[in-house]
């Protein structure tokens, strides 16, 4: 079971985007993991150029060195990127509740998850619905254009699904096959009324 598959289920209450001051057990919060993770990107990228510049240089040595190094720090920040993707799943139990919100993750990320989600519901046909909450864009260090949005609409008219845009175009209404109508419970009252007057 993969990263996302594991993340899906779970007794928790349905989907919220998490809040950035929100914290592990270990005291992280998202943004935290986020920074960690980008400084050892960095570092990783910084030693692959050192091992590349030592090859041409001819010390083979000194490149096979660098690029360990450098590859350890690759690990360690996709671990960190996946602590993060946990951080934001784990709480939703989308495998009970028919939705999922990809707010704070990355656009490959927000597409896994959307895989292993709609894989899961179809193996279960519970629901006549599926939300996913991806947001408007707003947030995005894209301010110009969303980018999850339209990599999940990408990713659901490749399989064939039947989605409409509700509430200000911050989510996806999926039709399925599933036995029941899906039961909302994201936001407030007046996201509970958009979505129950946007049917598929």
């Amino acid at each position: 079971m993969g990263i996302f598959q594991s993340c899906l289920g779970g007794k928790s209450s349905p989907p919220t985007a998490v809040p950035l001051s929100k914290k592990t057990p270990s005291g992280e919060t998202l943004d935290s993991l986020r920074g960690k993770a980008r400084v050892h990107y960095q570092k990783r990228g910084e030693l692959l150029a050192a091992s590349q510049a030592a090859w041409k240089a001819g010390d083979k040595g000194k490149a096979h060195d660098l690029s360990v190094k450098g590859k350890a720090e690759g690990a360690k920040a996709i671990a960190l990127d996946e602590k993060a993707v946990a951080f934001v799943l784990a709480p939703q139990a989308s495998s009970k509740s028919g939705q999922i919100d990809l707010h704070g993750l990355h656009v490959t990320e927000a597409e896994a998850a959307v895989e292993d989600f709609l894989a899961l519901h179809a193996k279960k046909k519970e629901f006549s619905q599926l939300l996913i909450i991806t947001g408007a864009g707003h947030h995005s260090k894209h301010h110009d254009h969303p980018v999850i949005r339209p990599a999940i609409e990408s990713l659901l008219t490749k399989k064939g699904y039947h989605w409409k845009e509700v509430h200000k175009r911050g989510a996806l209404l999926i039709e399925t096959k599933g036995r029941r109508a899906l039961d909302i419970h994201v936001g407030d009252g007046h996201f509970d009324k958009h979505i129950k007057s946007n049917r598929v």
